[in-house]
């Protein structure tokens, strides 16, 4: 009952299309989340999904050291894939899952829900991007942010890479970014203003695929002009914004990341394959991000002019 009244409170204020339905995470930048991945496209119809999931809420499911987990990949239409692998029990476990899904998923955001099939009531949501283009090698990571060296796998070939070795320049090549600072939450413009790109030495592509960014480090340009509460708090959440948010941009940069610098974590957030909402319950406040190519993007209204100042 509790979950339905949250259901049709996320429905009303975010104006949600009932059939995605609406997953729940509360404080869900407080902590690690349970499930975090990405996807690579290694063939036309096969991808690796390397992720990394809490398996300890399913540690009395276990049989013989392995836990049943199904792997379900839906988009925002309908079109889903399932997967069942069992998993050798980690109280973490980090890994790659090799994915078969349809070319028709790939250049879409895909809902990937991870449950055990012994356990019910019990699952765990992530929102990832499916590329289009197919990369000759996948790196092991779960996020943009890169700690080199990293694992890459290129062909048939494994190892440590980082910047400026071989097969660092196998895998990666230089990423043109968008760095200009995001526009306040209450700018309205009928056009999109085309982005400021600019070639960072810390963001990579991987080859083959342009459509997601790759970070080995802060970007260097000073913070940009933000209401008193971000500029207070600038020192304590801007790497975090960048740790959380970096796509296309920085992390801090970054539509999500210019509303968390402000206002801090999202008491509730409301998620769908489509469109994420940031509710804010003190203030009486909701934020809506829309899914754009790979990254989220803020739907801006004029309403929020008059909140922008006092968070």
């Amino acid at each position: 009952m509790k979950k339905l009244r949250l259901w049709i409170i996320g429905a009303l204020v975010g104006g949600v299309n009932r059939a995605q339905g609406v997953w729940i995470e509360r404080e869900a930048e407080r902590k690690a989340p349970p499930l975090v991945g990405r996807l690579y496209r290694t063939t036309p119809r096969e991808w690796v999904f390397y992720c990394q999931i809490r398996l300890e809420p399913w540690l009395p499911y276990v049989f013989e050291g392995k836990v049943p987990v199904l792997w379900s990949f839906t988009t925002a239409e309908g079109l889903r894939v399932d997967t069942l692998v069992y998993l050798p029990y980690e109280p973490v476990w980090a890994g790659a899952i090799q994915v078969h899904l349809p070319p028709e998923m790939a250049g879409t955001n895909l809902a990937v829900q991870a449950s055990c099939t012994e356990a019910s009531g019990l699952s765990y949501y992530w929102n990832v991007w499916c590329p289009k283009g197919i990369s000759r090698g996948w790196v092991e990571a779960f996020t943009p942010v890169l700690k080199p060296p990293v694992r890459v796998h290129l062909d048939s070939l494994t190892g440590l890479a980082r910047p400026g070795d071989s097969l660092w320049q196998a895998v990666f090549y230089p990423a043109a970014v968008d760095t200009m600072p995001p526009l306040p939450p209450y700018v309205v413009r009928q056009r999109r203003r085309p982005p400021k790109l600019v070639y960072l030495g810390c963001a990579w592509y991987l080859r083959g695929d342009t459509t997601q960014v790759f970070w080995t480090c802060l970007d260097p340009l000073p913070p940009y002009q933000l209401p008193s509460a971000g500029r207070k708090h600038w020192q304590q959440r801007a790497p975090l914004a960048y740790q959380r948010f970096s796509a296309y941009k920085p992390g801090e940069r970054s539509d999500r990341g210019l509303i968390y610098l402000v206002y801090g974590e999202p008491s509730l957030r409301l998620l769908t394959p489509q469109q994420e909402t940031w509710i804010y319950l003190p203030l009486q406040l909701s934020f809506y991000f829309r899914a754009v190519g790979g990254d989220w993007e803020l739907v801006r209204r004029l309403e929020y002019q008059g909140a922008w100042e006092k968070p």
